[in-house]
């Protein structure tokens, strides 16, 4: 398997996935240390709405039912965005490597919430 550098196209598409990745990471590293908003300790800041029933989040996302979904959705999906951010080094060319990024992307997230149950 032959690897070939990247456009620039490709560079700033992928800068651009890098910013959201480390964005993405400093999330679930605070996630891993917090508690819900409901309960007596999560009232402090920098609480999530896990398992929330009333409010914005009420029937709302399914990745926000528990903690553990929440922090494994969010590794998921951080892998997800890795894997988009490799694919152009392994695409013949410039365009197969955009089409590369896309594509991961969609049937990644796409298949988020399959993907999440996996593991």
């Amino acid at each position: 398997m032959r690897f070939r550098k990247p456009s620039r196209v490709e560079i700033t598409v992928q800068i651009i996935l890098a910013l959201v990745l480390a964005g993405l990471i400093y999330d679930y590293v605070e996630a891993l240390g917090s508690n819900a908003c409901g309960s007596p300790r999560g009232v402090s800041q920098g609480c999530y709405p896990w398992g929330m029933t009333e409010g914005p989040m009420e029937g709302g996302s399914w990745n926000y039912m528990t903690k553990e979904i929440y922090l494994k959705s969010s590794l998921v999906g951080n892998a997800i965005l890795a894997t988009a951010i490799i694919a152009p080094f392994l695409a013949p060319g410039r365009w197969s490597g955009l089409a590369a990024i896309l594509t991961v992307l969609v049937l990644g997230f796409y298949n988020l919430r399959w993907l999440t149950s996996l593991t």
